[in-house]
């Protein structure tokens, strides 16, 4: 997204990109021979696992999502959309145990999404994600 990096479509292109390595992957590996894929009975197959790598995905949510551009995000994908992928980033940083990172995130998202006049019932699910990570980073602590 280097050379697009200022578009909307480069913020919608990394948020599936990130998502998809923030958990380990499954790919075909067809081997590296010059045969024609038509005769991939002859090939070397194999099906590898790729780890995860949760650092890189935060690192390309938060690009997408927050930040300077977070209002441009959130007026580009809508509403539902905005709140349902900063709900994924949440679910990613308290996997990682950042619960603080977690819930600073989700302060972010309501104070954008209440400039936005959403619905109160949308806040209040917030405030509730909100508590609940405030509660499990101070049991953790």
């Amino acid at each position: 997204m280097a050379k697009i990096p200022d578009r909307r479509v480069a913020r919608h292109a990394l948020i599936p990109l990130a998502l998809a390595v923030a958990k380990p992957a499954q790919v075909l590996d067809v081997g590296a021979g010059n045969e024609p894929l038509g005769v991939g009975a002859e090939r070397q197959m194999a099906v590898q696992t790729l780890p995860a790598r949760p650092e890189e995905a935060r690192a390309e949510l938060d690009e997408a999502l927050l930040g300077v551009g977070a209002d441009v995000a959130a007026e580009s994908l809508g509403h539902i959309d905005y709140k349902n992928y900063v709900d994924k980033l949440t679910d990613l940083l308290e996997t990682q145990g950042q619960r603080q990172d977690a819930r600073k995130v989700q302060q972010d998202l309501k104070t954008m999404l209440a400039a936005r006049n959403v619905l109160p019932r949308v806040l209040a699910d917030i405030d509730n994600r909100i508590q609940t990570l405030g509660d499990k980073a101070a049991k953790g602590a």
